[in-house]
């Protein structure tokens, strides 16, 4: 028996909320047109640390196999870039680095439904860039992918299951929501 495992982890990237790139040659700042475009939409980017709290996944759903990636008994690991809005909903879901089969496709869609409790600063939710890793691995041994999930999980600091299952509350809810 196979066993098919999708594991994810949150990666925070500063790249795109870090300062703006300067122009060399004066000592001046140029201002990155992505990052005025994406503020412009889902306003200030916070930067995660300093007093700003990374996002929690509240919900997800995982992304299935390929038929031909499952024949070919593929393994990789994709990378998601997104922003979590003051939400906790993903916006600008993209590829930044993908494995092909079609498994990129399904882990946008995947990554695409997740929620979130928004990242925070101050007591108010705030909009964060983050990346998302996709790892797709088949096992043959059940033990075996569990020890793997587990490791993967410890090595990336993702919470215990005593801290992710803390009531969160529902974004969409307007009394009790980060509305």
């Amino acid at each position: 028996m196979k066993l098919l495992v999708c594991a994810f982890f949150l990666t925070y990237s500063a790249a795109v909320v870090a300062q703006p790139p300067t122009n060399t040659a004066a000592g001046t700042a140029r201002p990155d047109p992505q990052l005025a475009a994406e503020e412009a939409q889902y306003g200030p980017l916070a930067k995660i640390g300093h007093g700003v709290t990374a996002p929690v996944v509240t919900r997800q759903s995982e992304p299935e196999y390929t038929p031909e990636a499952r024949k070919k008994k593929f393994n990789g690991t994709l990378l998601i870039g997104l922003v979590v809005d003051k939400q906790g909903r993903p916006q600008d879901v993209h590829i930044i680095r993908g494995v092909g089969m079609g498994l990129d496709e399904n882990a946008l869609k995947a990554v695409g439904h997740y929620r979130f409790r928004p990242a925070m600063e101050n007591g108010q939710p705030v909009a964060v860039r983050i990346n998302v890793e996709v790892n797709f691995q088949i096992f043959d041994n059940p033990d075996e992918a569990a020890a793997t999930v587990r490791k993967a999980k410890q090595r990336k600091g993702a919470p215990s299951p005593d801290e992710s299952e803390q009531p969160v509350p529902d974004p969409d809810d307007p009394v009790h929501g980060y509305k």
